[in-house]
This record gives C-alpha cells, structure tokens and sequence, in this order.
C-alpha cells in the first residue's frame, strides 16, 4: 500500500459514530513523550497500532519501527522481516531490525521457546530506551492478551502481582491498546484494509498461551460470557492492593552476590513479606515463571541455617546468608576464558569490565602487575593476601565477604599464576596497591 491511499484518520465507525482505536486518554499519556519506537511483528494487531500512530494523529513525536526477528521459523521468519520493511517504508517510517538467535538462546539459558522469545525482545526494548534512542517502545497487546497473562498467572500459582496482569506504561514498553478487545482490533484491521502476516505457530495448541487461548478461554466464555471485562475488574483492583503494600515492601540492593534484601523482610505480614519475595525476584530477573510455591519457600528461608538454598527456575537461586537474602543465577557453567592483562573491555563468565588509565574503580599499581598475569575465573589452589595484609586462600577469603557458593565461580580474578592480585568487583591485594610513584591503572566493574 502507499501512503498515500490511507484514509486521513485511523478510526472505526460503530452507528455513525467514529471512534479512534487509540482511546483519547490514552493518546494524552502517550503524547507526553518525544521519540517513541512501535514493535511490529507483522501481525494483524500490531500492524493495527502502526496504522492507527501514523493515521490518528495521537502521537507527533518521532516515530521508528522496530522488528525482531527471533531465527524460531525459518524462511517464514524471513518474510515476517522483509514484510515489516516494506510496511514501514510504505508508511515513512524508519525500521530498526534486530536479529537474535532465540533457540540457541534457549539452549544455553534453559528457557521454553516463549519464554526466552519474550525475555530477548524484552532486553532489546530495555536498551533502547536506557540508552535514550526512544523514550518507550509500544506494544499492541490488548485486553484478550491481559486476560491469557491473569489467568497463566492463576494457574501456574502466582501471587497477587500476577493477578495485576500487564501495565500500560512499564518504564520500557507501552501498551496503548490494553484495554481495547481484540475483536475491535480485528474490526479496525478489516475497515482500514490492512494487510498482515500470520504466524504459522499461533493455532499450534502444543504452545501453552495457545491452547488456553483456543481451547481453555472459549471453554470458559460459554459459561461466563463477560469473562474479559470480569478480568479486567480483578487486575485493577490488585493493581490498586499491589500499589498500596509496594509503599511498605523493603529495598533491594545490588551487590557483587546479587540482589539482596534484608531477612526482616521476609518476617513481616504475609501479604507485604510476599510481596518483598516478588520485588527481590523481579530485580534480579527471576519472575518468570517463579510461582507460589517458591516464593512460599523463599519466606521458609528465615527458618533456615545460613546457606539454605531455594532452586528457582532457569538457573536461578535465593540463598539465606547472615542478615539477608540474596537471589543469583547458577547456571553451573564454569567459565575456562583467560584474557592477559592489558587495558580495553572484557567479559568473562557475564561480568564487563573495563581497564583503563584513570576514572573510578579499583586503583592499581600496574609496575607491581607480573608479566604474564591474566584475568580468569577462579581456582582450586588460589591464594589472596588482602589490601593492608594478611594471606589466606581465595575461598576462605570469600567466606569472610559471605559470597555465596554458588557465585564464586562467576568472580573475576586477576591472577598470576595461584596468586590473585584483584578480585574485579571488590579487592585488590595488598602486593598491587598504589604507593608514591605507581603507574596507576583502574578496573572497574560494570553492573
């Protein structure tokens, strides 16, 4: 289609009353932001909310599409890509296309397809917005999806911040259509004459979201017609309970462990001790797929000998340590890489770091840095003599710090040979510290 042919103005017409897809309110907190990106999958839905930010007027900033292609379909992929291409460059829109690997991507981090497809798109919409190429990128999800998300929620046995359902505005994503039905998206896509693309996985039933959408929610409907706006009633007045107890749950802090919270957190009222669980699961990227009963076993951990253990799933882990709780990932992959000491950007074992001459971080005498001296994971034999003296092995050292076991092969040393010079992150030994007349060289961290 060419731009050119599009009707003025992205809107249905119910009785010869129009009526936008975007509702007004809506289209007042979307016009608060400047450059915003739209995914577009190439399907009916979001090629609706492409049509309508064009057509409608809602939005004046400036507007990109972006497209990821997650190699899941083959050729079918392929074509979902160029589609989108064609589609924004019909419409004047620049296209962003990302391509990632979600099956491999899986593979590695033992996620489901669904899963690691949502979890990957959801870190590229993170960056783009962290990074300020858009301040929010849009979603089409609308009240059907909202209703799959609650009751998946339900079933899997979530709390009562599954039951929120999905947020209109996230701090990353927007959702403009998350209260409009389905069938008035379809309706919208019929009268403006859109073309879309279909997703060939969408009828496969073997896809959990699928067969509660085409077996269990029809099923439902039958016997309770309103069951979408029933739903709807329910999220919002969790939301509305979730938002009061957010005021009264307890920080959660980033360390070189992971993200902890005091223990006293989980002593407090149920209701608000649950809703602390869920805070540290989401900060440390944990949530999905979490369900009651671990956080029921997170709570247990107040009862527990330091170093108790909760396995979440995809390889993450809540452990008890003196006074707090930490959440990490263990996925049990050691990490062999060796990079030699040298200045520039590195990563090993998930940690970035950097070496450079000057800038905040750990100070370094680099004169006092033995040739041959290398960054690496640690090892069995690895002794660490402390900033202000005092030698010990490495892994009596990190008991002292309370790391927990399961974190300590992921810790970045700089080593030569068994002796540790730094541990990136938190220490540096006492053979390396800045005196008059060092060569000074900075590692710093990037969390």
């Amino acid at each position: 289609m060419s731009r050119d042919c599009l009707a003025p103005r992205a809107v249905l017409v119910y009785n010869g009353v129009m009526v936008k897809l975007i509702e007004k309110d809506v289209a007042a907190r979307l016009a608060q932001f400047g450059r915003i990106a739209v995914a577009v999958s190439g399907g009916r839905d979001s090629v609706a909310l492409l049509d309508a930010l064009v057509n409608s007027g809602d939005h004046r900033g400036e507007l990109v599409v972006v497209h990821v292609d997650h190699k899941m379909r083959g050729s079918e992929s392929d074509g979902d890509r160029e589609f989108v291409l064609r589609l924004a460059a019909n419409y004047g829109v620049p296209v962003k296309t990302c391509e990632v690997d979600v099956p491999a991507f899986c593979l590695e981090n033992g996620y489901g397809a669904e899963q690691g497809a949502r979890i990957v798109r959801r870190r590229i919409f993170r960056d783009m917005v962290q990074s300020g190429e858009v301040e929010r990128v849009l979603t089409a999800h609308h009240l059907s999806d909202q209703t799959e998300s609650v009751l998946m929620h339900v079933f899997r046995g979530s709390g009562i911040e599954g039951v929120c359902g999905m947020k209109e505005d996230d701090g990353v994503v927007f959702r403009p259509l998350l209260a409009v039905p389905s069938e008035t998206v379809a309706e919208y896509a019929a009268k403006r004459g859109l073309e879309w693309r279909v997703d060939s996985t969408n009828s496969d039933t073997a896809y959990s979201r699928n067969y509660l959408r085409h077996v269990v929610i029809p099923a439902i409907e039958k016997l309770y017609p309103t069951l979408e706006a029933n739903v709807a009633r329910l999220s919002q007045a969790a939301r509305d309970a979730v938002g009061f107890m957010q005021g009264m749950t307890a920080c959660v802090q980033s360390d070189r462990c992971g993200q902890t919270m005091p223990l006293s957190a989980l002593d407090a009222p149920p209701a608000i001790a649950s809703a602390n669980v869920l805070k540290l699961l989401a900060a440390a990227g944990a949530r999905v797929d979490s369900e009651r009963a671990h956080i029921e076993a997170i709570l247990e951990l107040k009862n527990k000998k330091t170093g108790a253990r909760v396995c979440l799933p995809h390889f993450y882990v809540a452990e008890k340590r003196d006074g707090y709780v930490v959440v990490y990932r263990d996925d049990g992959v050691k990490d062999l890489t060796e990079i030699p000491f040298g200045k520039g950007k590195f990563r090993i074992a998930g940690t970035n770091f950097e070496v450079s001459e000057g800038g905040e971080g750990s100070r370094l005498d680099e004169r006092a840095i033995p040739p041959g001296s290398v960054f690496r994971t640690r090892r069995d034999g690895d002794v660490f003599t402390k900033f202000g003296g005092g030698t010990k092995s490495l892994g009596d050292w990190l008991t002292d710090k309370k790391v927990p076991v399961g974190r300590r092969d992921k810790l970045v040393v700089l080593a030569h040979g068994n002796r540790v010079l730094a541990v990136v992150g938190m220490e540096i030994s006492d053979a390396v510290k800045v005196v008059d007349g060092s060569k000074v060289v900075v590692i710093k961290e990037e969390i």
